[in-house]
């Protein structure tokens, strides 16, 4: 009796909601004023009046509403029930939903239906799917990014991912630092910008007018009606390195040819050096050393040392090279004899050498004087033989050199 009474009891809730109880209001509302009215005797409206109070007191199957104005949706959270928005009313197929449960509610709020997948309690047709709410942010690096001092910063871009639906969303894009790797407690940089979904990317470049660390992000909030929740980026953590200062460069000059050239600078922890010179010269030694320095090879030399990817402006050392002394003892000598003088010596000197002095350890004298290059020598009395005349530079910073060449003395 039971199974009799539940499967004809939903037959004919089925049959007043479907059929009697729309028929009966389109005859109802055809009663008014219509010429019909005359046809219909007295026991055809109590018929009907009982059979839509009966009808009445059904409540809607699934999938249909009691009424389009008196029901309100909302919105399901775990096993808590929240208002979407205010409660509406009129809905019609062209409601916008997001893509989730929702429960319909009817005005005696006895029969909550659940309709998954946007159904609408009008009719049961899909409505339009929400416009493209945000489901999720990326960043398009998570690497440590090091950038010098004013440098120009990688430039960091969120990227969203949306629901397949129509239409764009309303959303917020707004980009924050921290001092701490964390996506709470950050300050605003950028934004917020009010956009839609439309955009999805959104780019930031980090300052780097200030040497430190921070941790950039980025956060995307739904703000369109149809759409809720924020999304938030990884942080970035992005290294502002200081400039080194310039370094100190040293040398051991001045020098002269032939000479090594040793350079030299502080040592700095995580330093890297580089040195540069005339002739193409180049070194990444703290300390390099040059051997048999020419005049080629004074000149300017520089250096700079990078630390952490930043690179000092250069420090520099003038190298002097100075030329050694060098002599020309002039022509070989005529022999004299005994008693006579020599002709000119004839000898001069270069480099860097000023001058010269004559020297023998035959005697004798040299006139004007022993410094004159083209002085002439007299033997002293009596002297013959072979004389050997040497000259000595003098001046300069290289130490001096000398040279020598003979006479022959022939006796009286």
């Amino acid at each position: 009796m039971e199974i009799f009474t539940r499967f004809f009891g939903l037959q004919f809730h089925a049959l007043c909601w479907f059929y009697i109880k729309p028929t009966m209001l389109i005859v109802s509302k055809g009663l008014k004023g219509s010429p019909h009215t005359k046809l219909l005797n007295r026991k055809f409206q109590l018929l009907l009046i009982f059979v839509l109070g009966y009808c009445s007191s059904f409540a809607a199957p699934a999938g249909f509403a009691k009424s389009i104005d008196d029901h309100h949706i909302k919105k399901l959270n775990n096993d808590n029930i929240s208002l979407l928005s205010a409660p509406k009313t009129n809905f019609s197929n062209s409601e916008i939903y997001t893509p989730i449960d929702y429960r319909y509610t009817f005005g005696r709020g006895t029969n909550d239906l659940l309709f998954s997948n946007l159904r609408s309690a009008k009719n049961n047709d899909l409505p339009v799917v929400a416009a493209n709410c945000v489901n999720g942010i990326s960043i398009n690096t998570a690497t440590v990014l090091p950038v010098c001092l004013n440098d120009a910063a990688t430039q960091l871009t969120a990227t969203i991912t949306i629901d397949s639906g129509t239409g764009d969303a309303d959303i917020i894009y707004e980009w924050f630092s921290n001092t701490l790797n964390s996506t709470s407690g950050g300050t605003s940089v950028q934004g917020p910008l009010n956009t839609t979904t439309a955009f999805l990317s959104n780019d930031f470049t980090p300052s780097t007018s200030v040497s430190g660390t921070l941790w950039y992000y980025c956060t995307v909030t739904n703000t369109d009606i149809t759409c809720s929740s924020s999304f938030t980026t990884i942080p970035v953590e992005v290294v502002v390195n200081p400039i080194p200062v310039i370094p100190a460069a040293t040398d051991n000059g001045p020098l002269c040819v032939g000479t090594t050239l040793n350079l030299s600078t502080p040592l700095i922890a995580g330093a890297t050096y580089s040195w540069s010179g005339p002739g193409g010269y180049t070194s990444s030694s703290r300390t390099p050393s040059l051997v048999a320095v020419s005049l080629a090879d004074a000149g300017i030399y520089r250096v700079n040392i990078t630390i952490n990817g930043c690179t000092s402006s250069d420090g520099e050392s003038t190298v002097v090279v100075n030329p050694n002394p060098t002599v020309n003892i002039g022509p070989a000598m005529t022999a004299i004899c005994q008693g006579g003088s020599s002709a000119v010596l004839g000898a001069s000197v270069g480099g860097g050498a000023t001058g010269g002095t004559w020297s023998t350890p035959a005697g004798g004298t040299f006139n004007p004087n022993a410094t004159t290059l083209n002085a002439t020598w007299t033997p002293a009395a009596g002297y013959f033989g072979t004389a050997t005349l040497t000259l000595t530079t003098i001046g300069g910073s290289c130490g001096t050199t000398s040279a020598n060449k003979d006479i022959v003395v022939n006796p009286n």
